[in-house]
């Protein structure tokens, strides 16, 4: 493991150990599978060879392994993790298909820099979990945003969003067909067309989908008005019911479609901004790596008791 402190504001990184702790914060157990094995390093042991190449004026090589060469499994590190964390953790073994072996070879770098690791699993492991404790909440709280009761909760107001526009729509029509009804041959009132303004409203508030859901509530008001004084084959007949309907239709798809290409533009910026946020987080997470592999490099320099230390006198 490259650094013993896991990234923050709940971020993943990818090297096993911080892959482990974080699935048992989340889950309060560890799959791991016994035919994965690999070699990890402590950021101070791997901070410390690096500076060995640095300070070193003509480096026989071009390109060195850092790494402990220290073989470990999946199991046997969710086992270390089981012990460091108090039996609140379960490890799991589930151990199959082929295994496979991620191990850097660090013996050009030995034979010219000889050295040994300070930091061995045991220890570096147990800072990585007193850590993961200890900003327990943090993890939790990026984990659960799409488990339990919350991913409940977001089906909810899914299922609330989609439902209400068309009980909204339901409800206006009959409140627009029961005005049209006690305003019909009122002079003032032949003027404006409400059915028209109600499927413009809905086009404008809710987009497409909706505004040709109010056409057809419209279009079934008005077949069924007019068949009051009307047969209704004479109804289906009559060429101004394709006409006005044909109006409606062509201008709720209109303003609609127009609603909805401005949203997309809004949530294409909003998207875009959230990416570019990232990246700036990432950034700052990048520096913040730096300053701390920065304060490792003074300690090996400023502590005259460190391993380091005697290398460069």
């Amino acid at each position: 493991m490259i650094t013993c402190i896991p990234f923050p504001r709940g971020k993943t990184g990818d090297d096993p150990c911080f892959g482990q702790c974080l699935e048992a914060v989340r889950t309060g157990r560890i799959s791991a599978n016994e035919r994965k094995r690999f070699s990890m390093i402590y950021l101070t042991d791997a901070v410390e060879q690096a500076y060995r190449v640095i300070v070193k004026e003509r480096p026989e090589h071009f390109i060195y392994h850092i790494t402990s060469m220290e073989e470990i499994n999946e199991l046997t590190l969710a086992k270390m993790i089981e012990t460091e964390a108090g039996g609140s953790v379960e490890a799991v073994n589930t151990t199959v298909g082929e295994g496979y072996r991620i191990i850097l070879d660090g013996r050009r770098y030995r034979e010219e820099f000889p050295a040994e690791i300070s930091v061995p699993y045991e220890k570096g492991v147990a800072e990585y979990v007193k850590y993961m404790k200890k900003n327990k909440m943090l993890y939790i709280s990026a984990a659960d945003a799409s488990s339990g009761k919350k991913a409940l909760w977001r089906n909810v107001k899914w299922i609330f969003a989609a439902v209400v526009p068309f009980a909204e729509n339901i409800a206006v029509f009959f409140l627009v067909y029961w005005l049209g009804g006690i305003t019909a041959g009122a002079r003032l009132f032949d003027l404006v067309d409400l059915y028209f303004l109600y499927v413009l409203l809905f086009a404008i508030m809710h987009g497409q989908q909706q505004a040709v859901f109010s056409a057809v509530l419209v279009l079934a008001g008005y077949i069924f008005g007019k068949a009051n004084g009307m047969t209704a084959f004479e109804t289906l007949i009559d060429y101004s019911t394709y006409v006005w309907a044909a109006q409606l239709f062509i201008m709720g798809t209109a303003v609609g479609y127009m609603r909805d290409r401005l949203r997309n533009i809004r949530a294409e910026h909003a998207e875009e901004t959230g990416y570019l946020r990232e990246q700036f987080e990432d950034i700052e997470d990048i520096s913040d790596s730096n300053a701390r592999v920065k304060r490792v490099f003074e300690n090996e320099l400023v502590n005259q008791q460190d391993s380091l230390a005697r290398y460069t006198r």
